[in-house]
């Protein structure tokens, strides 16, 4: 799946042209990814949403394209990390900075983590992996995201890796027993306004993303959150009307990606007089 509403500048389209040389775009749903990786919860809510919507369904579970005008991500790209030119993941001008976030979920809710880079640049985010379970104890989250941390968030050259910082919004005593157990995780505080802020900053409102790069295959379920994330249509005084509230369900790997990109939003989250984090 492919969609932009943006029109391209020659600039953006010189660019476009030069990364069509190095990346391979392929269409993956729920269905082709190997039994066994995604949890069976998975499989079995999507068989409840094509029963109950099957427009639904062939959106977010088949990824087939959605109404763009009620698309909360419209800049999404399917890519894989193994299809692209690594060398830029180095350093340089269009060096990547990478960073993990995680979203804690009370049962029946996931907890996920999230490796996800950010090229300044070209001004792209790119998801690379993730790991999610439910109703993981403090060693299942420990164990789950160390050996995402060990295989590199995917990356050749580990930039990502077990002593990597981790932004969580989760409860301070998890935290300080994962940090006894050697995570480098640290809480990120909610404030008014910065839910908001940072969709402004991952739909591009503020032009510092262009693109949304996720694996689909190393990260199947952020891909069916961003490409399932829409804005409701509502009957109002007869006529339908798209209500622009950002995502309350079906958003926990969409959160972890907000907390992982924390430090490139921040500033612009503002209440009163005080610069707020999140």
């Amino acid at each position: 799946m492919a969609v932009d509403v943006e029109t391209d500048s020659d600039e953006d389209r010189g660019d476009r042209k030069r990364l069509s040389e190095k990346v391979y775009f392929k269409h993956v749903n729920l269905y082709d990814i190997p039994r066994g990786i995604v949890p069976q919860q998975v499989y079995d809510m999507a068989e409840a949403m094509k029963e109950e919507n099957e427009q639904e369904w062939k959106h977010v579970i088949m990824g087939e394209v959605g109404d763009p005008a009620t698309m909360v991500f419209p800049l999404l790209r399917p890519v894989r990390v193994g299809d692209i030119d690594t060398s830029e993941f180095g350093n340089g001008p269009e060096c990547w900075r990478w960073l993990v976030g995680m979203d804690y979920g009370y049962r029946p809710d996931p907890t996920v983590c999230v490796v996800v880079g950010y090229n300044k640049v070209k001004k792209i985010l790119f998801i690379t992996d993730e790991v999610r379970g439910i109703g993981w104890s403090e060693d299942g989250i420990y164990m789950n995201v160390k050996e995402m941390l060990s295989r590199g968030g995917g990356l050749f050259d580990r930039s990502v890796n077990i002593s990597s910082l981790i932004n969580s919004e989760i409860d301070n005593r998890i935290i300080d027993g994962l940090r006894s157990k050697g995570l480098n995780i640290y809480p990120v505080k909610k404030v008014s306004g910065s839910r908001d802020v940072s969709y402004q900053f991952l739909t591009g409102g503020f032009g510092d993303v262009k693109e949304i790069w996720i694996d689909s295959e190393r990260c199947p379920g952020c891909w069916a959150e961003f490409v399932g994330a829409e804005f409701l249509r509502r009957d109002i005084g007869g006529k339908e009307i798209i209500i622009q509230e950002w995502p309350s369900v079906n958003d926990h790997g969409i959160d972890a990606t907000r907390y992982a990109t924390v430090d490139l939003w921040s500033g612009r989250a503002v209440t009163g007089s005080k610069r707020t984090l999140l």
